[in-house]
């Protein structure tokens, strides 16, 4: 019974692929414009309605930074269209609370304030934020099938539910903004792991920014350890100076990335001994619920980050070499590996969040469970949440999240 049940879903995640890739061969829309009228567009209009705003208000009351490899649209209020570009632009954005999932892109779109700086001005903005507020700075990349208006909201959620009054940046590569857009969107974000390393690197260096804190939902995950491991690659080729040292913060929010390739990542690069003496701490919020790292698991065959179902290790066929390895290794959660010393595993930080989960889909716990909000503001803040809050369930630092123990308000209402 239970290989035909395997039998089944393979069959729904072959046909899901399928459409996926269908989708990909109709040539992407440009929200329903003329391609030529986007790419077409001079800067200098962009530049006109950036100062139609700037002359109504300052750029300090615009207080969310973004940086976009997303084209613009300026011939009226400027947005940011759903289509790639080779320039990154920056720029500030002010946002109002969210609306309903169905009404959230109209409400945004016709209530926010958008701009498009110089370069130079905006990390010049950006380094002064910082050093007036201790230094601190989140940067934060979202996953599939995400809006730029919708990321922009998620990050004034972050800054209401955390209390956070530093700088937040969020960097809005061109999602698709559709569910059968997953490859598209996985391209897209290939071709942007250079330049997202390169943004960490200069925010590392910058010495107004004392601590820099990554945080990644879903497939932005995989730009976040790209950049990461890329700054502690190069972290002795900076004239001596490891800028890598700044970032002891890291955040994993339901991660669509391979389970066992984060491992390889983690025990190589990123949690070295160096690393965690330092101070670094990686934590990862994964749900049995997430219907959408469930269904990737089926779509890529093998567990992801983000997920808690244990490997099968009937899986694959008995034939496959990699079986006897996987038989050997079934588990439900990331480890390192036990050759590495106590200090370093606790490293690593796992926080289940499937008995709080309080949403549809169970994608978003981070934001969305009071509970897995509250431990999300915690960990922003360095002051991860006790025992009351979190039970241990395995080796190492392996948590579930207990129900009705919340201490922040997860709500944004500006």
């Amino acid at each position: 019974m239970k290989k035909r049940i395997r039998s089944f879903l393979r069959i729904i995640a072959a046909a899901s692929l399928s459409v996926m890739t269908a989708s990909c061969i109709t040539p992407p829309t440009y929200d329903g414009g003329d391609w030529r009228n986007f790419v077409g567009q001079d800067n200098a209009l962009c530049a006109l309605r950036s100062q139609e705003i700037l002359s109504q208000r300052s750029a300090a009351s615009l207080p969310y930074y973004f940086i976009s490899s997303r084209l613009p649209y300026c011939a009226g209020k400027i947005h940011m269209t759903l289509q790639r570009t080779d320039k990154l632009r920056y720029g500030r954005i002010d946002i109002i609370k969210e609306g309903r999932k169905f009404e959230k892109r109209e409400i945004l779109f016709a209530n926010s304030d958008t701009i498009i700086q110089d370069s130079n001005i905006w990390w010049q903005q950006l380094a002064a934020h910082a050093a007036a507020q201790d230094g601190r700075v989140i940067l934060y990349t979202h996953g599939y099938n995400e809006s730029f208006l919708e990321t922009a909201s998620r990050v004034a959620r972050f800054k209401a539910i955390a209390q956070f009054n530093g700088p937040i940046i969020q960097f809005s590569w061109p999602s698709h903004r559709k569910a059968l857009r997953y490859a598209t969107d996985g391209t897209n974000l290939q071709l942007y792991k250079p330049q997202y390393a390169q943004i960490v690197q200069t925010l590392a260096a910058l010495p107004e920014v004392k601590s820099l804190i990554l945080i990644s939902h879903s497939l932005g995950s995989k730009l976040l350890l790209h950049g990461l491991q890329e700054i502690d690659i190069r972290a002795k080729n900076n004239n001596g100076i490891d800028y890598s040292k700044k970032i002891t913060n890291v955040i994993l929010a339901a991660p669509d990335i391979d389970k066992q390739i984060f491992e390889s990542i983690a025990s190589q690069h990123i949690m070295t001994d160096e690393k965690v003496a330092n101070g670094r701490r990686i934590t990862i919020y994964s749900s049995a619920k997430d219907k959408a790292i469930n269904l990737s698991h089926i779509i890529n065959g093998y567990q992801r980050l983000g997920g808690t179902r244990c490997d099968d290790p009937y899986a694959i066929a008995d034939d496959d070499l990699m079986a006897i390895d996987r038989k050997a290794r079934a588990r439900c959660y990331a480890i390192l590996p036990e050759s590495m010393n106590a200090e370093r595993r606790n490293g690593l930080h796992i926080v289940d969040t499937s008995e709080v989960s309080n949403s549809n889909n169970g994608h978003s716990d981070f934001v969305n469970s009071p509970e897995a909000c509250s431990d999300f503001s915690a960990v922003i803040n360095d002051r991860p949440l006790s025992n009351a809050h979190r039970r241990s369930i395995g080796k190492g630092n392996i948590w579930r999240l207990n129900q009705g123990h919340a201490i922040a308000d997860c709500t944004y209402d500006k």
